[in-house]
């Protein structure tokens, strides 16, 4: 009986010892896949961006042109009024 007793101990042992285990895997599998969220936050956030900057880069010759064009106007307009003050 005595020794029926101890195997059941160093059973229950066993089986405390295997349910902490699988606790401590469930707690390390669920900030696994907390970080997993957070990445793809980050990887959604980082395409936001980046569209964003690919518009930018889009938009920019045209304005380049339009500045241009406004100095050249300005350019003129104030050989214009150089002229008129001479």
């Amino acid at each position: 009986m005595e020794t029926k007793l101890l195997e059941s101990e160093k059973n229950f042992d066993s089986l405390k010892t295997k349910v902490e285990f699988l606790k401590e895997s469930n707690r390390m599998s669920e900030d696994h896949f907390d970080n997993m969220d957070n990445l793809k936050l980050v990887n959604v956030d980082l395409e936001q961006q980046l569209s964003a900057a690919k518009l930018e880069i889009k938009e920019a010759p045209r304005k380049v042109c339009f500045l241009e064009m406004e100095l050249e106007e300005r350019s003129h307009h104030f050989e214009g009024l150089e002229a008129a003050c001479l």
